[in-house]
């Protein structure tokens, strides 16, 4: 007998996956609960300190609502918690002779981790490992501080700009910090130390952080956006600001969103991608408008095809990656080139490039810098101001990361290493 649940979780780590606590049945139970899927069996476990009093004895694992069910997790000397584990099934009902492991289509990715993003003051990471879309999200502040786990369940993406960040999850978007155009509640809050729930979207694919925007997919994959809107940044067909979600102007569905500085792309599940948003420095890959000769192309207030790539033969692509608060984007095509343009260390490229020489399986744009593995290898080019191009010894990266000035690799196990200013986080 312990007087904790949380000793578990330190225990149980090596065997067990899907570490997720929060609060259920109406608070009834007044600690947290502690949820893993085995490994090897893919059973649920839970963990929770047990209350009982004279003959009272709640049954963990059937949710129980009687007079006395207040009382667990009552942490009285006369009647002291006990640490109890019990096995269920999805719906949580004790020692089931049953459960459902995740099929490969109800993965969010093929690697681990899912998510690495962060800014100057905070990183933050999730990992898919368990049933039903419920993960691990844990965040640093600095170096040498503990990862602190999150309390929102069932979070799909999480995007960080320098001052805020956002998060979607199955029933919507929630945004925290100071955003120059809101964060996109219904009371248009500028900032926030603590989460606020975006309005209008009931439920969210992904979502991604501007400068002074935000952009996200509803659950049908629909583009959402709201804040500023200069040169048609929102894609709403023009350069109204909205401080809630407003719809771009597409009738095209999408699995994955991405925003810089001053645009966005967005990709669909059959690798068709379209941008939206300034082309001052090439963010469209079109010559830039000369107001004098009125040549060139103006910026895009609805999204659209990248027409330079499409008469490039690129017309599938794997993944888009924009840089936070950057100015360039760099496209996976299907065949394993990885396309940049936009302006990129300084220059601006109206004609994409090709930054890769072979077989590229993942990429990730910095603000300035990009990475990408090839053949097992990351390899990082561009700015180096703080090391994030100098790559450390790794050994079978998965996945890539990339943010201001730091860059970051996922492996197989859901752990990660960086460099660059979040070196050693």
């Amino acid at each position: 007998l312990v007087p904790r649940s949380e000793w578990f979780v330190e225990e149980l780590d090596n065997e067990l996956v899907n570490q997720q606590r929060y609060k259920v049945f109406n608070n009834r139970l007044v600690d947290e609960m502690d949820f893993y899927v085995a490994k090897d069996s893919c059973f649920r476990f839970g963990t929770h300190a047990k209350h009982s009093a004279g003959s009272i004895y709640h049954q963990l694992g059937t949710p129980w609502v009687g007079s006395n069910s207040e009382k667990i997790g009552n942490t009285s000397s006369t009647a002291p918690n006990n640490v109890f584990i019990w096995r269920t099934d999805d719906n949580n009902v004790l020692n089931a002779t049953s459960s459902t492991c995740p099929s490969s289509t109800g993965l969010m990715s093929a690697t681990t981790p899912i998510s690495i993003a962060g800014n100057g003051s905070e990183l933050g990471y999730y990992v898919y490992s368990g049933m039903n879309g419920e993960g691990d999200w844990r965040m640093k502040d600095n170096a040498t501080a503990p990862l602190v786990e999150h309390t929102i369940p069932h979070v799909i993406d999480m995007s960080y700009g320098a001052d805020s960040q956002c998060i979607a999850t199955p029933t919507g978007v929630q945004c925290k910090g100071y955003q120059g155009g809101g964060l996109g509640d219904a009371a248009e809050t500028p900032s926030s130390t603590s989460y606020v729930t975006v309005s209008t979207l009931t439920g969210a694919l992904d979502v991604s952080v501007g400068t002074d925007f935000v952009c996200a997919l509803d659950g049908s994959g629909k583009p959402y956006c709201w804040g500023s809107n200069v040169k048609g940044r929102l894609g709403t067909g023009n350069n109204t600001t909205y401080t809630t979600p407003e719809a771009s102007n597409t009738s095209t569905t999408f699995v994955s969103i991405e925003s810089g500085a001053k645009h966005s792309c967005a990709l669909t599940s059959a690798g068709a991608m379209e941008c939206w948003g300034t082309n001052e420095e090439g963010q469209m890959a079109e010559a830039l408008w000369n107001n004098s000769a009125k040549t060139g192309t103006k910026s895009y207030k609805s999204p659209n095809d990248i027409a330079e790539l499409t008469m490039a033969g690129a017309t599938t692509f794997s993944k888009v990656s924009i840089g936070t608060e950057s100015l360039f984007t760099a496209a996976l095509i299907d065949n394993g080139s990885i396309a940049v343009w936009g302006e990129y260390t300084g220059t601006v490229y109206t004609d994409h490039f090709i930054v890769n020489s072979g077989v590229a399986t993942d990429v990730a744009a910095g603000t300035d810098h990009i990475c990408y593995i090839e053949s097992g290898t990351v390899t990082c080019v561009g700015n180096n101001s703080a090391g994030q191009t100098t790559v450390p010894s790794l050994t079978s990266p998965q996945s890539v990361y990339a943010g201001a000035d730091w860059s970051c690799a996922g492996f197989a196990d859901g752990t990660y290493t960086c460099w660059g200013s979040k070196a050693g986080w």
